[in-house]
């Protein structure tokens, strides 16, 4: 388990930016995309060359038709993305909780955004995407709370499904692949492949006090999993550090030697602190593998990528 305060994590978008997600680009170059809820424009996007200057690109979603808002209120909107490249296209899957899931995509995050594609028969919320090397494509995410025609629900945890990016099509029916370990609302979940095996790592605790980051993986997409030894791998639960509720992780570089996770949390207000924490930010930090794992220990910030270039 690592705890953070403010080193070796960098905080590299203040205030409002929680739910971080990255990628990097054939280029070398960082993409970094955040919840908005029912703000907008929204589903902001950072560049970075070297992950640790971070400059704003824009807004995803920044046309009324990415955005259908009737009824929305409060708290409502898009909730927690993936951003991913594959094959020329960046793709950006995201639940818009008063409508679904949708994925939009651009060849150049400079140039703007598709309008988006919805994804018919995928409940639930925190979609992610994983592009498989024999072409296949799944498509991970929560729980969802509708019912079935036997009147249940789902039971909590995470679930996979093979999808078709180019219609939206779900190809699969739900498989529950992870229950999480002891902590509540097992969300937040992406998928990862690294010399041959998959990595599913997701958020547990809920995104406050409790919150923690865990990793788990496996030979097959579907399970079973694997649970890392060095779980959680981040949280600050249960102390008094001035950064808390850390977790909602997501990593860039997964097959090298070093790897950029970014992830969000809170800082307390301590002049204030009758106003309790301040908002979800975005932080990032580097870490090694051992064995197959993060190595928690030789995680810093001051480890240059590999590569950098111009442009996507």
């Amino acid at each position: 388990m690592t705890l953070f305060n403010c080193k070796p994590a960098r905080r590299i978008a203040s205030g409002f930016h929680p739910d971080p997600t990255i990628c990097r680009a054939p280029s070398g170059r960082y993409f970094l995309a955040n919840s908005s809820f029912e703000y907008f424009p929204g589903l902001p996007i950072y560049e970075s060359g070297d992950g640790k200057h971070w400059a704003l690109v824009g807004n995803a979603m920044d046309r009324p038709s990415q955005f259908p808002c009737e009824g929305m209120g409060n708290s409502g909107g898009i909730y927690a993305p993936t951003l991913r490249w594959h094959d020329g296209l960046f793709y950006l899957i995201v639940t818009n909780v008063n409508k679904g899931t949708m994925i939009m995509t651009t060849p150049d995050p400079h140039q703007g955004w598709s309008d988006p594609l919805w994804i018919k028969g995928w409940p639930g919320i925190d979609p992610t995407l994983l592009f498989d090397d024999d072409g296949t494509v799944y498509i991970c995410g929560n729980e969802s709370d509708q019912v079935d025609q036997e009147g249940h629900r789902e039971v909590p945890g995470i679930y996979l499904s093979r999808l078709d990016v180019g219609t939206g099509t779900v190809l699969s029916k739900r498989e529950r692949i992870c229950g999480g370990t002891t902590g509540a609302n097992p969300e937040g979940p992406h998928m990862y492949k690294r010399d041959g095996l998959y990595y599913l790592m997701w958020a547990e605790g809920g995104t406050e006090a409790g919150h923690m980051e865990n990793m788990a993986r496996s030979a097959s997409p579907t399970g079973p999993y694997e649970m890392c030894p060095g779980n959680p791998l981040i949280t600050n639960r249960s102390t008094h550090l001035t950064l808390q509720a850390i977790g909602h992780c997501d990593c860039a570089g997964f097959d090298e030697d070093r790897t950029l996770m970014v992830f969000h949390g809170t800082r307390n207000n301590h002049e204030y602190p009758a106003q309790g924490w301040l908002g979800r930010e975005s932080y990032a930090v580097w870490f090694a593998w051992k064995d197959g794992w993060p190595t928690p220990a030789d995680q810093s910030y001051d480890v240059p990528p590999s590569g950098q270039g111009g442009g996507p």
